[in-house]
């Protein structure tokens, strides 16, 4: 009789979850990061305003200055994955197909190196002027994969080793 694995089934209900938000809700995340963000960057204030009430110095507020800055960086995240990861992406791959084009004319007949490069440069271009489409794909396909590995795992929840202990194979023989 084989035992329910219920972490593995917990683990695979928080995958399908996150699969769903991010494959098919992208502005849950958003608003997620503006929420948290947003808390961070009041409490830190209504901290400093409270220190200087009951008579601290602005000296003794350096960490919550910190957390605000905080704030106001995860309030940027959801703009700055949306663009500049792909952006930046872009850049660095565009690059180095320059680099590879550049290598392989001055060495001469190096084609492959050519054709490499000339291929990392439209990677590049693509994830330069076409971002947000870029953006889009990247968050579909991860989404979907942490879907279908949740489901997988949901499915191989009530099977295999119910000890949750790893199986020794150190001493097994093909005959």
């Amino acid at each position: 009789m084989t035992k329910i694995n219920r972490d593995k089934i917990g683990k695979a209900a928080v995958m399908i979850i996150s699969g769903l938000l991010i494959a098919f809700f992208p502005a849950v995340i958003n608003r997620l990061f503006y929420i948290v963000g947003g808390l961070l960057i009041v409490v830190n204030i209504v901290l400093i305003v409270m220190k200087l009430i009951s008579g601290g110095s602005i000296s003794s507020t350096a960490n919550n200055i910190i957390g605000i800055f905080i704030g106001i960086i995860i309030n940027a995240l959801p703009s700055f994955v949306y663009t500049g990861i792909p952006l930046i992406a872009g850049i660095i791959i565009g690059f180095s197909g320059i680099d590879r084009i550049f290598g392989a004319i001055s060495n001469g007949k190096d084609t492959r190196s050519l054709i490499t490069g000339i291929v990392l440069l439209i990677i590049g271009g693509i994830l330069i002027f076409y971002n947000v489409n870029v953006t889009n794909t990247m968050r579909m396909i991860i989404g979907l994969a942490l879907i279908a590995m949740g489901v997988f795992n949901l499915f191989s929840g009530g099977r295999g080793n119910p000890s949750g202990k790893i199986i020794d194979v150190d001493s097994f023989r093909v005959s």
